[in-house]
């Protein structure tokens, strides 16, 4: 930007609160105003010129490089990520935008950053709030519920450890459902009882047999039957507790399909409980990407095709979307 006006537009660029990094075509950093380089602790003369992809850490790559590919496919998407700067305790949101010309060209991207820090610590504020007034008798009951869903998900913990191929599963579909659940809902707690859904899940596998569990080949159809049981069984365990119907419910029908083939009731479509039709994009995908005694694990893209196959049969078609949207913008998988 040598230009008296090119000097003017990033005069004021400069005087905004968000960062801003404008990116080409090709990938190459061409601009970034001082917020940014604030932020990104970088000079401006460090950075312009580079290739974006190459600011990122290596462990990121492959994400970096699939929303990039994204955003130049479908020329002016707009998504946004969370990123949190543990040095400077500092929490920012991402907005990647695509820029197209008036033929629709792709010219490149407009990378946004904003500064929730403050934002965060309010909501934060509020809920310890809205928690302290919360009476004696229910802070009982909250410690026995705690104390209750800390042993169920110690069983499942227990469970998986048994198992290197199933080791971990629960956490990774819980934190899949929370992500796909909060860019539907936000953060409300119908979210949180979902995250804590996934982590139960399978806690009805306890009761199944462990030759059936980690059998290598296919099932008998007596084994199919034992093996269909766990999610009532996962239902009757968590029963006694009021509080976790809806995470009850979304246990017992995370195997439902949404044409009615599924188990145990063959509900279909909206019938069967929405945090239900969540999980059961989640567990799909980690069960596909994830080594199992009769088969290789699928690699990411693999899966994600698999889930878009499926829409409309296996899974809710409107879920299966935003969880490929996810998927396609490096926010999940």
């Amino acid at each position: 930007m040598t230009g008296p006006h090119e000097t003017l537009f990033s005069a004021a660029l400069d005087q905004l609160p968000e960062g801003v990094i404008l990116v080409d075509r090709d990938n190459k950093i061409i601009y970034a105003n001082r917020k940014a380089q604030e932020v990104r602790n970088v000079k401006s003369s460090d950075i312009v010129g580079e290739d974006v992809r190459h600011c990122h850490p290596v462990k990121s790559a492959e994400r970096v490089e699939r929303a990039l590919n994204y955003i130049r496919n479908t020329g002016d998407a707009v998504f946004t990520r969370m990123v949190m700067d543990s040095v400077n305790e500092k929490t920012y949101e991402n907005t990647y935008a695509g820029l197209i010309d008036g033929d629709g060209q792709y010219l490149g991207l407009l990378l946004l950053t904003r500064d929730i820090t403050e934002h965060l610590e309010l909501e934060r504020a509020k809920a310890t709030y809205v928690q302290a007034l919360s009476d004696e008798v229910e802070r009982l009951s909250q410690e026995l519920h705690e104390l209750f869903v800390a042993s169920m998900v110690t069983l499942v913990r227990v469970l998986e450890a048994k198992d290197p191929y199933t080791k971990g599963h629960s956490e990774r579909v819980s934190e899949m459902a929370e992500i796909m659940a909060q860019h539907m809902w936000g953060a409300i707690p119908d979210t949180s009882e979902l995250a804590l859904a996934g982590r139960l899940h399978d806690i009805g596998k306890v009761a199944i047999r462990t030759e059936v569990l980690n059998k290598p080949g296919s099932l008998e159809d007596d084994e199919w039957v034992h093996i269909r049981t766990h999610p009532v069984v996962g239902e009757r365990i968590l029963s006694p507790i009021v509080r976790l119907s809806r995470v009850i419910d979304a246990i017992r029908h995370h195997h439902e399909r949404f044409d009615g083939t599924g188990y145990p009731d063959n509900l279909t479509g909206n019938n069967i409980p929405e945090g239900a039709r969540i999980l059961a994009i989640a567990d799909a995908y980690d069960a596909m990407t994830s080594n199992r005694p009769y088969r290789r694990a699928f690699d990411p893209a693999r899966a994600a095709k698999e889930i878009k196959a499926k829409a409309g049969q296996q899974f809710d078609p409107k879920w299966a979307q935003l969880f490929l949207d996810l998927f396609e913008t490096g926010t999940i998988g």
